[in-house]
């Protein structure tokens, strides 16, 4: 399955989603909170949410508050649930 998403700026995306920031647990919200640049708060809130997506194929079910997209010590995602 292959999955494509563009977003050009955080108005589209929330455009798109607007309740996007609600879809973030208290800490993703916090993280997306201290982003300052609206490019980053854009990229970092659009992979959240195409994780949380992606989650929701495999999982229909899934809430988008039980899952939290968290980062390794080496700096990748992963989704804990």
């Amino acid at each position: 399955m292959k999955i494509y998403w563009t977003v050009d700026s955080i108005a589209d995306l929330l455009q798109r989603y607007p309740s996007a920031p609600s879809l973030l647990t208290a800490k993703e919200a916090e993280t997306y909170e201290k982003l300052t640049v609206p490019k980053r708060q854009c990229e970092w809130l659009a992979g959240r949410i195409a994780i949380k997506e992606l989650a929701r194929k495999i999982h229909p079910t899934l809430n988008y508050l039980e899952a939290e997209v968290r980062r390794l010590m080496n700096g990748k995602p992963w989704l804990a649930m």
